[in-house]
Order: C-alpha cells, then sequence, then structure tokens
C-alpha cells in the first residue's frame, strides 16, 4: 500500500502564495515547502481530503506527484519566457498548468486526443484560471501545424506506467515487457512529430512514468540516430533519488520510493540554428490578461492568446471561456481571477465557516450597500458575487456553488 505523503502545488500569484498557504493552516492542513521548488510542498497533516479543502475548489491549488512536477521545471529553464509551446498529450493538464504558471507569458497548446481526458484537461486549466492556454483535439503523431511552429515541447506520451506500481500494482501486469511494443512504436511516431513541429534549437523535453528502458533510454536513443534531436544534460534536482542505466547519461532516471513514483526525463534539442523570433503583436483585452483577443461563439466569450492565432489557420483550437458577453458587456466567470476587484467592485472579507455557508448553499448577509463584490478570505480573493438585499448570492443566483464539481486533480 502506498503510503507517502500527498504532494501538492500552490496556483497563485507570488503576492497570495503566502496567504494560501495560511488558508491550509486555518483548515487544519500543514505542509513541508520541497527543496526543489518554492511552488511544491508535502502535507504533515491531512485532517480530511486535501481536494476539498477551500484552496482546492477556489483553483489556489493543484495535487501531484512530486515525481511528475519536475518536467515542466525542467523545460522552463531551458525555454523563452515568450515561448510558443506545445504538450503534445497534455490531460489532466498537471504538467501543462505547471508550466503556465513557471512562463506566465508564454502561450500553450494543450493537445489531447480522446474526449472525455480532454474535457477533464480543459475544466482544470479553466479551474485553475489559466489564461494562456488554448487546447486542440488531435492525435499526438497527426498535429496538422506546420513544421518548426513551437518553440518547445513538452511531450509525456502514453507509457507502462511501471514507475506507479506503488499505487498502481496491476500496472506490471496489463503492461508486460512483451506487450508494449505498440507504446514504444506510439512514443516513436510522437518523437518524430515532436522533432518536426519544434523549430531549430528549440527543446523537447521527453518524460515518461515508466521505469522500463525500452520506452526511456531506448528512446533517447532512437531520438538521437534516427531524428535530429540532440540530448543535452538536466541536473538533478534535490529531495530525489535518482538510477542510472546503459546509455542514459545526461538523462533523469528518478527512483521510486516511499515519497515519489519513479519517473524518466530527458531534454532533447533540435539541431540547427534557431530562428530570428518576431516580437508578439496585440494588446491585452483587459488588464491582467496576457496579449490576444476575446471573441464570441455560441454565447460565450472566448480568449485566445495572441501567438496561437497564427495557429488557427491550420487547426480547431479552443479559447479559454472567460465568460458572456450582455449588451456589449464581459459579464466575467465567477472565478476570474484578474476581474477580482476590478470595475469598483468591492471586496467582502468573510469568516471560514461564512464561506463553508456559501458553498452549501446557505444564506450569508452583509451590510454594505452594493450589488456586486469580490469574496475573499483576509486578502485572498475567491470569486465574483452578486449581492441582493444583502445576501450574497451564487455566481448563478442559488443552490451549491459552481466551482469545482467537474474538476478531477490527478496525482500524474
Amino acid at each position: 500500500m502506498n503510503t507517502a505523503p500527498r504532494s501538492f502545488r500552490i496556483q497563485a500569484e507570488p503576492a497570495y502564495a503566502e496567504i494560501v498557504r495560511d488558508l491550509l493552516l486555518a483548515e487544519g492542513f500543514s505542509c513541508t515547502s520541497e527543496a526543489f521548488s518554492p511552488h511544491c510542498f508535502s502535507l504533515t497533516s491531512e485532517p480530511f481530503p486535501l481536494g476539498s479543502s477551500l484552496a482546492a475548489l477556489f483553483g489556489y491549488i493543484y495535487i501531484q506527484d512530486r515525481s511528475s512536477m519536475l518536467p515542466p521545471l525542467a523545460l522552463a529553464a531551458s525555454t523563452d519566457p515568450q515561448a510558443l509551446i506545445l504538450d503534445m498529450c497534455a490531460s489532466p493538464g498537471s504538467k501543462t498548468s505547471f508550466l503556465a504558471q513557471l512562463l506566465p507569458d508564454c502561450a500553450i497548446v494543450a493537445n489531447e486526443p480522446n474526449p472525455n481526458r480532454l474535457a477533464t484537461l480543459r475544466a482544470n486549466l479553466e479551474h485553475l484560471g489559466i489564461l494562456s492556454c488554448v487546447t486542440l483535439k488531435s492525435p499526438g503523431q497527426d498535429i496538422p501545424f506546420p513544421d518548426n511552429t513551437f518553440d518547445a515541447i513538452q511531450l509525456d506520451p502514453p507509457c507502462s506506467g511501471w514507475g506507479t506500481v506503488a499505487k498502481n500494482p496491476k500496472v506490471t501486469t496489463i503492461w508486460k515487457d512483451t506487450n508494449s511494443k505498440s507504446l514504444i512504436r506510439l512514443q516513436r511516431a510522437l518523437l518524430a512529430k515532436a522533432a518536426r513541429l519544434v523549430r531549430p534549437g528549440g527543446t523537447i523535453l521527453y518524460s515518461t512514468c515508466t521505469t522500463h528502458d525500452k520506452e526511456n533510454e531506448e528512446q533517447v536513443r532512437f531520438a538521437e540516430t534516427e531524428l535530429p534531436l540532440r540530448r543535452v544534460p538536466l541536473p538533478p534536482y534535490p529531495g530525489f533519488l535518482y538510477d542510472e542505466k546503459e546509455g542514459g547519461s545526461g538523462c533523469l532516471r528518478v527512483r521510486q520510493d516511499e515519497r515519489a513514483q519513479g519517473f524518466f526525463l530527458a531534454r532533447l534539442v533540435k539541431e540547427g540554428e534557431a530562428p530570428k523570433k518576431n516580437a508578439t503583436e496585440g494588446l491585452s483585452p483587459y488588464p491582467g490578461f496576457p496579449k490576444g483577443a476575446i471573441e464570441q461563439e455560441i454565447g460565450t466569450a472566448f480568449f485566445f492568446p495572441a501567438r496561437t492565432h497564427p495557429l488557427r489557420d491550420y487547426a480547431r483550437i479552443h479559447g479559454v471561456p472567460v465568460g458572456v458577453f450582455h449588451a456589449g458587456t464581459l459579464n466575467p466567470k465567477p472565478s476570474l481571477r484578474p476581474f477580482f476587484g476590478a470595475d469598483g467592485r468591492k471586496t467582502l472579507s468573510l469568516e471560514l465557516k461564512e464561506i463553508r455557508d456559501l458553498i452549501a448553499g446557505k444564506t450569508v448577509t452583509t451590510d454594505q450597500d452594493i450589488k456586486r463584490a469580490t469574496i475573499a478570505w483576509r486578502d485572498l480573493p475567491l470569486a465574483l458575487v452578486t449581492v441582493k438585499n444583502g445576501r450574497i448570492l451564487c455566481p448563478k443566483g442559488s443552490g451549491r456553488w459552481p466551482l469545482a464539481h467537474n474538476m478531477q486533480m490527478s496525482d500524474n
């Protein structure tokens, strides 16, 4: 049985990170920070499931295995802050959302071919308030963009998952060495496609959650001998144990232990001289938004980062839903953080019990004469609300709070 402490990230602007920790502490949680990133933590006390905490319900934390936090860190460290990035196999969005946090000025195309997994990806990105990620539904090996489109690619392909055996004991029987050939073929097809889509000088961060040599070191050798890619050594991150297999020099093979699942990472760079980049054109449609544009489709307003606009000539990409327009004015989603406190909206500071009562659909009142507000815990803004006759209303009028019912945080 896996008894490893739960790990998570604080997905918040730096000014709010410490208040998020205070909110967790106020609900009885305690945690320690991880040496490999100031955004990452491990629980030391969990009085009730972390996914039901207020920090999780309002999109300020994301539960994730420690090992799977490493690929975004490794890719971000060698990528231009304003890069155009492709995440080829993005669901459920764990690595995508962390990458967006590490590179807030980048633009990301998050791809997922499976409709159910795509829905999960979109729900998670929306819940975390990420504006820099558009989504695409395409088999990874058939992504229809021109060659040399992306500055960097995150590739975490389907794999045998042997590194997760502590929590998924059946993986070694489901994917035996003898029946993993289909996975290996798919991984090579994805690597070949990634090598075409990334620009010369650009980086592909290849990772798996398996300990299978043929899906790890042998795939790196394939990339170097059959594709215009060369490996660039990755530095080890503190807080992990590592193994090294023959042919794996410069790669990271995280050893499975009581705190982390087994994982493999390799940084591959495309040969050739990097082309000169043009400055990103466009304006921010609202304060706090990246450069880009908001468009309407079937009554919903979608945001498209500026660097993703040319990609729409080649594929149907799904923008970030940010609300609806009414009489020419955007009515934002209640969790849209750039609008917290905007347009003269006052802030109502609530106690923990009042916030929990709102989530449960109970009556919470204020004596302030206002019609709309941002509710907050201390100085941490949580959501946009309306007020009618002194009663604070859920964003859709009544009933349970529509914040996290579709969210599926994952350890991967």
